[in-house]
């Protein structure tokens, strides 16, 4: 179940993303959010960011599946215009998705 972002109908696999399947979807989602309702209600398999559906995976609504075809992960930035004058709501804002995205074992 593709998102709004997605543009092909190919899915690619693999630390080099060299391998890809053609997919024929039958339910085009155009928010991740939806495609992973959708995935927890049996529809099928939807192919999202992993932080995405942490929570899915952690109460078992959702179960990975392909984990041994994975592409090597993304890095992740957070940026701001503030640079080291940040106001503290901001600063603390960014130390706070610093700390949990670190702390992803899912993102590791």
């Amino acid at each position: 179940m593709p998102t709004g972002a997605w543009v092909s109908p190919e899915w690619h696999f693999g630390p080099d993303s060299r391998t890809s399947v053609t997919v024929h979807p039958r339910l085009l989602c155009n928010t991740n959010q939806a495609a992973i309702a959708a995935a927890e209600q049996g529809w099928g398999i939807t192919r999202v960011l992993s932080y995405q559906i942490d929570p899915a995976l952690a109460q078992g609504r959702l179960q990975s599946v392909l984990d041994d075809h994975a592409e090597s992960p993304m890095p992740i930035h957070v940026v701001h215009g503030e640079g080291q004058r940040a106001t503290a709501k901001v600063r603390a804002f960014v130390d706070l998705a610093v700390e949990t995205l670190r702390n992803n074992a899912r993102l590791q």
